[in-house]
Formats: structure tokens, sequence, C-alpha cells
């Protein structure tokens, strides 16, 4: 009885983890043609301020900044730096500001 309901649960496992692996997947290459990340790109410089429990994303074209936009997915964004990975949820940005040469 015990080694059936082992079996069961590994296969429960198993089954969540190839969901949840395709969901990632999805939402590492959706790239959203509108919404508040509409106007960032991937590899591009940013910058980030942090208010509160919120984040300012700011870019400024032409002039490297210390955060590089590695992923866009519909409800977050990621930005890498040399020593870290930041996954920022669409809920926690405050703001995103282009300022133009």
């Amino acid at each position: 009885m015990f080694h059936s309901l082992g079996n069961c649960r590994l296969r429960l496992v198993a089954a969540t983890l190839t969901l949840l692996s395709s969901v990632a997947t999805t939402s590492l290459t959706a790239s959203p043609s509108a919404g508040i990340f509409s106007n960032l790109q991937m590899g591009e410089s940013v910058s980030i301020k942090e208010v509160g429990e919120k984040y300012d994303i700011s870019r400024i074209p032409g002039l490297p900044q210390l955060y590089k936009v590695t992923a866009i997915g519909a409800d977050y964004i990621e930005l890498t730096m040399p020593s870290m990975v930041l996954r920022i949820p669409v809920y926690a940005v405050r703001s995103i500001t282009t300022f133009k040469n």
C-alpha cells in the first residue's frame, strides 16, 4: 500500500514539475507588444531606484547603466548586474522613465 502511495506522489511531483517548466518557458519567451514593459528591449541598459516597496526604472539611451534587461515577461522584468539577478514583478514597478538625449 505504501509503495503505491509513494508512486502516486512521484507521478504527481513529475507532472507538476513538467507543468511548471512549460509555464516558465512560456513566460521567459513572452514578449508583450503592449503593456508597462513595451518600451524596454532585451539587452538594454537601465538603472533602478527602490522607493519603499516599489521600483523606478530609468533608461537613458546611449549611456551605459548598471543593470541589463535579460528577460521580459507579461508580468515581470528580469534585470541582471555583474553580481546578481533581480526579477521585479509588474505590481512592484512604480514608474518607467525614458530620458531623451
